[in-house]
């Protein structure tokens, strides 16, 4: 089990190489019906906003139920309602800070910047937790459901 962990450490393992899930980015004047139509349709946590190739805003799942529950108006420029200057990770990060930038704020999505601040990839939670599944299935799979209610130590 040592030798797994020095090979895997979440604070040397760059974020780069979770398998990121696709961006999809849309201009700040989209409407926000189109955006919700885009999302649905191509099942997105998640899209970024750009204004002259800059990403300005990010607009999540979240950003949509508030956008519903407020019967905000479907023709609203989506950077009007979009969360402006998002957090991102860059390719070189851990993923533990990106563990970190997620959990400090309750982030469900960061966007993948490049080295010239381009954003290239969509790291979300669900990524993170299949690498880790993958990463560490022992650890991962003998959880019990419940932590607090473990009386005694599993297995032989």
């Amino acid at each position: 089990m040592a030798s797994l962990l020095n090979t895997f450490n979440i604070s040397r393992e760059p974020v780069a190489r979770l398998a990121t899930s696709p961006v999809v980015s849309v201009a700040r004047g989209v409407p926000l019906r189109t955006v919700l139509e885009l999302m649905r349709d191509q099942k997105l946590g998640a899209v970024t906003v750009c204004d002259r190739g800059q990403t300005v805003g990010i607009f999540t799942e979240r950003d949509a139920l508030r956008c519903l529950a407020e019967a905000t108006d479907l023709e609203t420029p989506i950077g009007d309602v979009a969360s402006p200057n998002p957090v991102t990770v860059e390719k070189k990060d851990s993923l533990a800070e990106a563990i970190s930038r997620m959990s400090y704020r309750g982030y469900r999505h960061l966007p993948l910047v490049d080295d010239d601040g381009q954003v290239v990839g969509m790291v979300d939670a669900i990524n993170i937790i299949q690498w880790l599944v993958e990463h560490f299935p022992r650890a991962v799979y003998t959880l019990p459901p419940t932590p607090d209610v473990l009386i005694e130590r599993e297995g032989p």
